[in-house]
């Protein structure tokens, strides 16, 4: 995706700061990382989203007869199954998972103020 938005800048904006005496680390960080800003915020949300989320990876090494992941492989979804699934405390999961959903409003909401007033 990065690649995509870097071909989209248009060569004419790196020839007039060329031109008007711009260096390299300039040129990058006045024309070229701007632009890639909107590209980078939908990275960060949907890699932040995925990461939080994750569950198959986990679960397919550490669970079904592997035994629980423990301290060294634990993650919110992982323990959000085994309290409801597994050891049929409800109570527990429902909980853990009304924490992760505000935690993450609490995340996509910090990532609107920063990334949100960019023009798509």
């Amino acid at each position: 995706m990065l690649l995509a938005g870097l071909q989209t800048i248009p060569d004419e904006l790196n020839e007039a700061a060329v031109i008007d005496g711009a260096s390299e680390w300039q040129r990058f960080w006045y024309i070229t990382l701007p632009l890639l800003k909107p590209v980078w915020s939908i990275l960060i949300l949907v890699g932040l989203i995925s990461n939080v989320y994750s569950f198959n990876i986990v679960i397919m090494m550490f669970g079904h007869g592997a035994g629980f992941p423990g301290e060294w492989g634990d993650l919110v979804m992982t323990n959000i199954f085994r309290n409801s699934f597994q050891l049929w405390q409800y109570s527990k999961g429902a909980a853990a998972s009304i924490v992760l959903m505000i935690a993450m409003i609490g995340v996509v909401a910090l990532w609107y103020k920063v990334f949100g007033k960019e023009k798509w």
